[in-house]
């Protein structure tokens, strides 16, 4: 494993060498990229207790949950890329974050999302579906605590088994979703930044998209970006590859 980081970092040492002009020109960032290395991409991460990187992995050390502007000029960026990211920002930071990414781009530019799909996961737990939560479920286990691994991890193992059950059954998916994840204390975040602490569906997604501008927002699938340099699975930068049965992904463009 160190080995192949070693390799990574090399190859985004070598990379940062070349086609300097071309990346300001066409700047595509990944936001919440942790390691990711694609050619022409670039990381915004926030190295952590929680996360660490070696020195160069990370282009841009930023924390998503600050409310500070993302430090880009305005119009400055092609592409953003965000897999499996907002899921772990509290969910009254994320608006600003869309915000952003709307300011940063340029015209025509785009955003594409993926987050773990808080939609599928209340259909796969009325449907007592424990193939689906897998990362999160063991055998002999209450499924509740899986579906609260899922958007709410820091409460898996506080709130009995029955409570989640009759609050399911009582409140919509929005309000349950919001009633759960709103508990989690956001100091645990830090100590934690591995726990999703907020839930997404295709609604909210674009609902939120909408509000930051993007006029029309659209839902996408796995490799099938409108934007070719979205795309494919090379060893050294993947799109779309954490968990694809269970998320959701959304594009919209500037």
């Amino acid at each position: 494993m160190r080995c192949a980081l070693a390799v990574r970092l090399a190859a985004k040492l070598i990379q940062g060498c070349v086609d300097t002009r071309h990346d300001r020109v066409m700047r595509r960032v990944n936001a919440g990229g942790g390691t990711f290395l694609r050619r022409h991409w670039q990381v915004l991460d926030w190295p952590s207790p929680a996360y660490r990187f070696l020195p160069g992995v990370v282009d841009f050390p930023f924390n998503l949950a600050s409310q500070a502007p993302l430090p880009f000029d305005t119009d400055s960026v092609t592409l953003f890329y965000s897999s499996h990211t907002l899921e772990h920002i509290p969910q009254e930071f994320c608006q600003h974050v869309l915000d952003e990414f709307f300011r940063c781009l340029s015209k025509g530019g785009a955003v594409r999302l993926t987050m773990p799909d808080f939609g599928k996961a209340c259909a796969a737990f009325e449907a007592a579906d424990e193939r689906f939560f897998s990362p999160w479920h063991a055998p002999g286990r209450p499924l509740e605590r899986s579906l609260l691994a899922f958007f709410a991890s820091w409460l898996r193992d506080r709130v009995p088994a029955e409570q989640v059950r009759a609050d399911f059954e009582s409140f919509s998916r929005e309000q349950f979703g919001d009633r759960y994840s709103l508990q989690v204390p956001r100091e645990s975040q830090a100590a934690d930044a591995g726990n999703h602490i907020n839930w997404w569906t295709v609604d909210k997604t674009l609902s939120m998209l909408r509000a930051a501008g993007f006029e029309a927002p659209y839902v996408s699938a796995p490799q099938e970006s409108r934007f070719p340099e979205m795309r494919g699975t090379p060893w050294y930068g993947a799109f779309d590859t954490s968990y694809p049965a269970m998320s959701l992904f959304v594009e919209a463009v500037k």
